[in-house]
């Protein structure tokens, strides 16, 4: 699967707070080390596709969700 480009990550850092989690629950669930999910989160680099597909089964939204 390819990159993804566009994500609002407000999006997935509210879904973070409503969920109680944090940066290393994140981490864990996508497999990726802290600092990976950091730069992803601050547009450094983009999420990949399998990433948000993972992140849309883990709070029960549509891919769609994540984009502006």
């Amino acid at each position: 699967m390819g990159k993804t480009s566009g994500v609002n990550v407000s999006k997935i850092r509210g879904l973070m707070a409503e969920h109680g989690e944090t940066y290393q629950d994140l981490a864990k669930l996508l497999n990726v080390s802290e600092r990976t999910l950091v730069n992803r989160m601050n547009g450094i680099n983009e999420f990949k596709a399998s990433e948000i597909n993972e992140l849309s089964k883990h709070y029960q939204v549509d891919n769609n969700y994540f984009f502006y």
